[in-house]
């Protein structure tokens, strides 16, 4: 994520109790009007070591993190938190995340490279919403 320093200190910066501050900072940057933009043909690469077991775990954890973040943020009701996990459970948002994936690679021409991944993506997917979902069902009740 690129934005100018004046629109970072707009928003406070990075929030430090979670790995994903440039989730956060979207949602600040969105919520005060400030436009994010989608560009297609800028590169992007992150390198994981290792195997699925901790592409899997890194996931798990990021997922639960997500969600921690979204009940705080938008302070989502019992009645949000249910309705989320409902759309968890019956996979509607990884059917969604793998479309709009496919979309966006398509977008940047790259919508073979995302078909001959999609295994690695599709198990990623799969272990962050897993995460989230165990959150969902600790905090229904809180």
């Amino acid at each position: 994520m690129l934005c100018s320093r004046a629109d970072f200190e707009a928003v406070e910066g990075f929030d430090g109790r979670f790995m994903l501050g440039d989730t956060k900072i979207s949602w600040m940057l969105t919520a005060k009007e400030i436009p994010i933009r989608f560009v297609p043909n800028a590169n992007v690469a992150h390198h994981h070591f290792g195997d699925f077991t901790r592409l899997f775990r890194e996931r798990y954890a990021r997922g639960k993190e997500f969600a921690e973040m979204r009940v705080e943020h938008f302070q989502w009701d019992q009645k949000r938190i249910s309705k989320e996990l409902l759309k968890t459970f019956f996979l509607l948002r990884l059917f969604s995340f793998l479309r709009r994936g496919f979309q966006n690679a398509r977008q940047a021409k790259l919508g073979l490279a995302y078909l001959w991944v999609c295994p690695v993506i599709l198990v990623g997917h799969a272990a962050w919403l897993a995460g989230e979902l165990v959150f969902y069902l600790r905090h229904r009740g809180n």
